[in-house]
């Protein structure tokens, strides 16, 4: 998959502390194996506050088939 794009449609954001919990749903283009394709899919970030810095340390996407 290379040259993929994404451009979120919902985001929401939950902070615990030094975590943050990133939820939503995001357009995914791109081109895999010669052929375009477009995609939408739900997601989920897990962000770390340390050092002075936010850092992404886990994250997730699932397709959305519907």
């Amino acid at each position: 998959m290379a040259g993929a794009d994404h451009a979120p449609e919902s985001l929401n954001v939950q902070v615990f502390g030094p975590v943050a919990i990133a939820t939503g749903v995001m357009r995914v283009k791109g081109v895999d194996g010669g052929k375009a394709y477009t995609r939408r899919e739900r997601f989920v970030d897990t962000w770390l506050y340390k050092g002075g810095h936010w850092g992404c340390v886990g994250t997730d996407a699932t397709p959305v088939l519907h």
